[in-house]
């Protein structure tokens, strides 16, 4: 089913692999999404894309508890399409073509202002794919 998020916003997307996911210290992905979950900018999503199975090793996925409690995250379960898994199953979803999708990797910070950047080269660019990197 698509999915409509009103005019202007914006779908923060990506994957991670269980690995990562299942990590019980020093969690990267848990730092990353806990620091998308209060960025300045007020209208987006974050949508992290879980395939049930990682493709490459036939693991199955598992949601840990603390992926569960988080405020800002949407968890979608999807078939696994390699390093696409972060931008295909959004695409596929997200309906209204006003709202700005963003791929981010599972292990880089992001600035609090990210997205407003983003949008403000969006408008020197309006038909080109950006790319840039977190910290």
């Amino acid at each position: 089913m698509k999915e409509s998020l009103g005019m202007n916003s914006v779908v923060l997307s990506l994957t991670t692999i269980p690995s990562r996911l299942n990590k019980m210290e020093n969690n990267t992905l848990q730092e990353v999404l806990s620091c998308l979950e209060n960025l300045s900018h007020k209208n987006y999503e974050v949508h992290l894309n879980i395939p049930f199975t990682y493709k490459k090793t036939n693991e199955e996925y598992q949601i840990p508890h603390w992926l569960k409690e988080t405020k800002k995250i949407k968890i979608f379960r999807t078939e696994d399409y390699g390093p696409a898994t972060k931008l295909v199953p959004t695409v596929k979803r997200v309906e209204d073509s006003n709202t700005t999708i963003i791929v981010l990797d599972d292990d880089l910070l992001y600035e609090n202002d990210f997205i407003e950047y983003h949008l403000d080269k969006r408008k020197l660019y309006p038909t080109a794919a950006l790319g840039f990197a977190g910290l």
